[in-house]
Order: structure tokens, then C-alpha cells, then sequence
């Protein structure tokens, strides 16, 4: 679609939660008023099976292109349920539940290889058996609405996608690629065009997640893997880590250059993972899409206020940094 009509999902319903603490923070409800403005358009012009497409006309909210949770669409749905987590506006929340049904009915499938996948569709309702690793925040974003009222399969398919998002780094390097694709008969398979990997961030992010609400050791024994698989293969002495441009070679190129996201990502989550739960605990902040955490406070119920102008009585309203939240366990499977 042309530039000038349409913008990304993504980058309209991804600028929420950094508005919110701004406004919070600045006592200005008007940066939340404008990114809720952009929401609202989107919520307004849903399907009825809650789930938007990638391209949003700016005029009119309406959305086109596929239907998808990887590039351009990812962190919609991981901004429902945060901005919830952040404001406590239930509406949110439900639209989150409701997209994740609908998911669960319309793009969820099984491999050949019994892997769980989200699948993409395009605008005459054709399956796109593809998963690119940024829907690899999913199964962490499903582990955390858990801790604040989401039904016990959210986990359930959490835990059944974190072995598909491992299965990505079953490579010679032990490193994902940018997509994978399942064939009917075979399974997961990487092609050519898709096998550099950027070092992403999402599946380190679940194994955080997932870590802290299951205690589940065998979250943190796989992000090892991870770091591990980095330190042999993508990090240059001299310069850093490096992007690689073929997951399956004994011997990978560098691509000389590192996305920031793997500073401000990957090497977090990875290093979180590893310190007490009292440290940035899941009920006291939100971490947003790159992974910086906004603390989670009683004074966000003014936002609610009719428009989001002024503000309420800070006594009132849910102190959800004082909730009695816990994060649930398990004992090892």
C-alpha cells in the first residue's frame, strides 16, 4: 500500500505504553489522549473475529494486507494485554482474550514434526504455513496474561510454542533464522533466503517469562543454549556481536553490524533470567517492546476519566504495585 495512506499496525498500537508513563509522568494527558486516539480508530473497525490486518488505512482505521503476528503485526496483540497490565482498562483485556480465541481457531496448526505454529492468512483467507521469530514474544506475552486472570490454556499453548520457537535454533550454529516454514509432510524447514539470523529477542523474552511464572529450570538451562550459540558463533573479539548470515554453516559469515535490539533485548532478558524474581518483578512493571520496564502505579485510574483529561484522586483506583498478585508454579515436567 501507498505510504502516504497507510501505516503499519505495529507502529500505530506500539507507542501506548510509553505515552501513558509520559503523560503520567509529566501530569499532560494529552500524549495519552493521542495515542489512545490512534487505537480507538483501530478498535473501532475490527472484524468480528478481532483480528486486524497489517496495513491500517490512517484515514478511516480500517485494516488490509495479511493477518499475521509476525513483522508489522507482532506487538498489537503484546500491547493489549500490556496496556491493560499498565491502566487496568478491562476493555483491553477483553479484546486481548478475544484475540487470542480467535487465534487459537483461525491460525493455530500442528507440523508434521508435532510442532505448534502460528500460521499467517492473507486477504482471500489463504494459510500461509510460515512463522517468522518475532511471533517468539507470543508464547511469553500468553505465560503473563496468566498472572492477571487469563484462562489456564493460555499457558498450555505458551508452553507447546516455546518448543516450536526452540526448534528454530536446532541449527548448526545453535542460532534461529529470521522465518521458518513447515512442510506438509516434512515439518520446519529454513530456506535459503531466510537463514541469517539478527539475533533477535523474542524467544529470550519468553524463556524470561516463562521462567518466572513456571520456575521451570528447563527455561533457563535453554536460554544457556542461547547465549552460548551467540558466544561461539556471532561474537567478534574486537567489535561486538555480529549479525550471521547462515544459521546452518560450520562456519558463518558476520554481517559486521549488531541491532541494537540485542543490547537493549536480548542480552537483558538473558541476563534477567538469571537474577532473583525480585528483580523487576513481573507485578511491579510492564516491560515494553524494547524491553525497557515502566513500573506499574496507582495513579494511572485518571486516564480513565471521560477523554483522559485531568486528574483523579490518587487515593482511589486499584494499587497494583501493591497487588497480591503471585506468580504461579510448577514443579518440573
Amino acid at each position: 500500500p501507498g505510504c502516504s495512506r497507510y501505516s503499519s499496525l505495529s507502529e500505530a498500537t506500539t507507542i501506548q505504553l510509553e505515552l501513558n508513563e509520559l503523560s503520567r509522568l509529566s501530569n499532560n494527558s494529552s500524549y495519552k489522549v493521542r495515542g489512545d486516539g490512534a487505537l480507538e480508530s483501530i478498535l473501532l473497525n475490527l472484524p468480528a473475529n478481532h483480528l486486524p490486518r497489517i496495513y491500517v488505512d490512517v484515514n478511516t482505521g480500517h485494516t488490509t494486507g495479511m493477518l499475521t503476528l509476525g513483522a508489522r503485526g507482532d506487538s498489537y496483540y503484546e500491547y493489549l494485554l500490556k496496556q491493560f497490565i499498565q491502566t487496568q482498562d478491562k476493555r483491553l483485556f477483553e479484546e486481548y482474550l478475544g484475540a487470542m480465541e480467535s487465534i487459537k481457531v483461525n491460525l493455530l496448526k500442528s507440523s508434521a514434526d508435532k510442532l505448534t505454529y502460528v500460521a499467517e492468512m492473507d486477504n482471500e483467507a489463504k494459510i500461509s504455513d510460515k512463522m517468522d521469530h518475532l511471533v517468539c514474544f507470543l508464547p511469553g506475552n500468553l505465560a503473563l496474561g496468566t498472572l492477571y486472570g487469563a484462562p489456564d490454556w493460555h499457558l498450555h499453548l505458551a508452553e507447546d510454542l516455546i518448543r516450536t520457537c526452540m526448534a528454530m535454533y536446532h541449527t548448526r550454529t545453535g542460532l534461529a533464522p529470521e522465518i521458518v516454514k513447515f512442510d506438509p509432510k516434512f515439518g520446519l524447514f529454513i530456506s535459503k533466503s531466510d537463514e541469517f539470523s539478527l539475533l533477535r529477542p523474542e524467544t529470550a523474552e519468553s524463556l524470561f517469562i516463562l521462567w518466572r511464572v513456571t520456575k521451570k529450570t528447563r527455561y533457563r538451562n535453554w536460554s544457556w543454549d542461547l547465549f552460548s550459540a551467540m558466544e561461539r558463533n556471532a561474537r567478534d573479539p574486537d567489535k561486538g556481536y555480529s549479525s550471521i548470515t547462515d544459521v546452518n554453516s560450520e562456519q558463518p559469515t558476520r554481517r559486521d553490524s549488531m541491532e541494537s535490539f540485542f543490547l537493549a533485548e536480548t542480552l537483558k532478558y538473558l541476563y534477567l533470567i538469571n537474577l532473583p524474581d525480585d528483580v523487576l518483578p513481573l507485578t511491579h512493571y510492564v516491560f515494553n517492546t524494547e524491553a525497557h520496564p515502566l513500573p506499574l502505579v496507582r495513579d494511572f485510574h485518571w486516564f480513565r476519566e471521560e477523554k483522559g483529561v485531568g486528574r483523579g484522586n490518587e487515593s482511589d483506583g486499584p494499587d497494583i504495585a501493591d497487588s497480591s498478585l503471585t506468580v504461579q508454579s510448577h514443579s518440573e515436567a
